[in-house]
């Protein structure tokens, strides 16, 4: 439908609705202090998303041919983030420069 909504389980309604033309998403994750979310969607790519200024900050290009059923960011560098796709690949991006700086392939099937 084009929305993403911010809830609260406690609460009967959603603390806040965003209008959006992203692909369809599969998953997203809300990070630290709520200003930020990862998204996944089903056409394979990335996204951080602004959620005070309700835009896309940073989304991958190209990579993942399937959807993506993981996306974590390191906790040892927060420039780092990797990605597990019904490809059968494992992808390392930095959000700095928008590039995916490893790839991890050869699974015989999916990643879990």
């Amino acid at each position: 439908s084009g929305a993403l909504q911010l809830c609260n389980v406690s609460q009967p309604g959603p603390l806040k609705t965003f209008r959006t033309s992203l692909a369809p998403l599969h998953s997203v994750q809300l990070l630290p202090g709520i200003q930020h979310a990862l998204l996944t969607a089903t056409d394979g790519t990335v996204m951080l998303y602004d959620v005070n200024r309700e835009q896309v900050r940073w989304k991958t290009e190209g990579g993942h041919t399937e959807t993506i059923f993981d996306c974590r960011f390191s906790h040892h560098d927060p420039n780092l983030l990797a990605s597990a796709s019904f490809d059968s690949t494992l992808r390392i991006w930095d959000v700095r420069n928008s590039t995916c700086v490893k790839l991890l392939t050869g699974a015989t099937g999916i990643l879990y």
